[in-house]
């Protein structure tokens, strides 16, 4: 688990921090900033979700501290809530194909149905 958090952590900081420190058009580019709340609560809820949920699997594996288990049980419900209001803001945003999804379905090419009379 420290091992996962130890890659994600500097992963985080170096791509996606720049999200709430720099509030602007050139930090969050032309196709986030219209959508920039729905990303800041995608990216805020899964990066709670995340620590708290390597917490609660260390927590539940050892059936220690039972009361802080269920405290962060609720926090971490409250940053998958969080996360996903932010993706289902986000996702209709994303409603152009794109020109490789057009073309292939899991890598082979579209073959456009037909129907015989």
């Amino acid at each position: 688990m420290l091992g996962t958090l130890a890659v994600a952590l500097p992963w985080f900081v170096a791509h996606q921090l720049h999200y709430f420190t720099d509030y602007s058009l050139a930090s969050y580019g032309e196709y986030f900033w219209p959508r920039r709340a729905g990303l800041i609560l995608r990216l805020t809820g899964g990066a709670r979700a995340i620590l708290v949920g390597l917490v609660q699997i260390r927590l539940g594996l050892t059936d220690r501290v039972n009361t802080l288990h269920r405290m962060l049980g609720k926090v971490y419900g409250a940053g998958i809530l969080i996360g996903g209001l932010g993706g289902f803001y986000l996702a209709p945003a994303d409603s152009e194909p794109r020109e490789a999804s057009r073309e292939t379905i899991k890598g082979r090419p579209q073959v456009a149905e037909t129907s015989a009379h």
